[in-house]
């Protein structure tokens, strides 16, 4: 169980439901999370919670109105292992999805410098094609100027 309410973690700790709320009171956020329209409490925090409530029965000599039993522990704790390894599968599937995106979005990059590069190129060479046509004595017979703004003869 990934998740317990407050009554089952009391019936599971073998204390009180008042009990229960009294330790997750005193830090909600490391104890429960909220799903939905309901806080829970999480396999760490039933953890933490039944350190808590171990150390505070040792205290007061109450240990025996407590559960100690390691199967209990060992069960939260496969659960939590269990838990970590889902969570660490999820991020690195969702880094190997990063990964790629990276992966291709640098080679758009390349591919839009390439084209980038090649259109400079193009347009150097316009430039020039254009400076040396300039430089050059028009032959036609009504002068370049004529010729390049695109007039036309009305005669």
């Amino acid at each position: 169980m990934e998740h317990y309410t407050f009554t089952e973690a009391a019936r599971v700790l073998g204390v009180s439901r008042p009990t229960i709320y009294k330790y997750v009171k005193r830090d909600e956020s490391l104890y429960t999370i909220v799903t939905g329209k309901k806080r829970v409490i999480t396999l760490y925090g039933m953890e933490l919670l039944q350190k808590a409530i171990q150390g505070n029965a040792e205290k007061y000599g109450t240990i025996d109105k407590t559960v100690d039993t390691s199967e209990t522990v060992d069960t939260w704790k496969t659960d939590r292992i269990k838990e970590l390894e889902t969570t660490v599968d999820r991020l690195q599937n969702e880094v190997n999805g990063l990964q790629e995106q990276l992966k291709q979005s640098e080679q758009a990059r390349l591919k839009a410098e390439g084209y980038r590069e090649g259109t400079e190129a193009a347009m150097k060479d316009l430039h020039e094609t254009i400076k040396a046509l300039s430089s050059r004595r028009s032959w036609w017979p009504w002068g370049r100027k004529r010729l390049l703004s695109g007039e036309t003869s009305s005669n």
